[in-house]
């Protein structure tokens, strides 16, 4: 099962599958911007626009990561991914 798989299923399992779309099409995004040319990818993150959205989009996708986690986690498994 590949990770995407199993986020699915954790989505699936718990009534989030909204939740994981919106991160899987974030990932998606992120590889989009991360995996071109080293030079471009530089150039992108020297515009400060550019900068500030990329930058917003990785908090959202860690908000809404730390999000899930806490809706489908049991409590002793979110101690041990926090600490």
């Amino acid at each position: 099962m590949t990770p995407a798989e199993r986020l699915k299923s954790v989505g699936a399992a718990n009534g989030k599958d909204d939740v994981v779309e919106e991160l899987l099409a974030m990932y998606d995004d992120f590889l989009d911007v991360t995996q071109g040319e080293k030079a471009k990818v530089l150039a992108r993150f020297r515009e400060k626009t550019d900068r500030e959205e990329l930058t917003e989009r990785a908090t959202l996708f860690g908000d809404l990561f730390s999000q899930l986690v806490n809706d489908v986690a049991r409590e002793q498994i979110r101690r041990y991914l926090t600490v």
